[in-house]
């Protein structure tokens, strides 16, 4: 889906992805490039309680979640 973004857009966005994981992929008209967003709090949330981490071990593993969800965004 292609979609100008504009304020109407943006709320729409917003309400529609408001307490789930996402990931956006923004290319511009005229540029060669991408920007990738990702959320995945409740994805990292329920990995936290099935292996009761913290801290360190925690960040590291959230690290490993989204870099692995945004190697495999890239597969077709």
């Amino acid at each position: 889906m292609y979609k100008d973004l504009n304020t109407q857009t943006k709320e729409d966005l917003k309400e529609y992805f408001k307490n789930q994981d996402y990931m956006v992929v923004a290319v511009p008209k005229e540029d060669l490039i991408r920007v990738y967003a990702l959320r995945a709090t409740n994805t990292v949330e329920t990995a936290r309680r099935i292996h009761s981490l913290e801290g360190e071990d925690l960040k590291l593993m959230a690290y490993s979640i989204l870099s692995a969800l945004l190697l495999t965004s890239l597969v077709k």
